[in-house]
């Protein structure tokens, strides 16, 4: 990790986090939008999506031996001449 940034707001609840990683940007996009389960993000959980505009995400596990879905979606997605940006939301279920 080479620079990190964080965002929290309570009321409302909004969490923001930015983090730059020391990887090719195509391989950080690979993990970041494909399906399955990910060691490198959110505890192993298994992730599904198509990974389009507006599209929803599921992610689903176990933490601390209690099983969980949270839900999100897709709110911004560029992807120029390769992969730039990708802003999700998450909410626990």
């Amino acid at each position: 990790m080479v620079g990190e940034s964080r965002e929290a707001v309570m009321g409302d609840f909004v969490a923001r986090a930015e983090v730059t990683i020391a990887a090719p940007r195509g391989a950080v996009w690979q993990v970041l939008t494909s399906n399955g389960a990910h060691p490198e993000i959110l505890f192993g959980t298994e992730v599904r999506s198509d990974w389009r505009l507006g599209s929803p995400i599921t992610w689903t596990g176990e933490w601390q031996g209690r099983s969980f879905a949270d839900h999100g979606r897709v709110i911004e997605l560029e992807d120029r001449d390769e992969p730039w940006r990708i802003v999700l939301t998450h909410f626990l279920v």
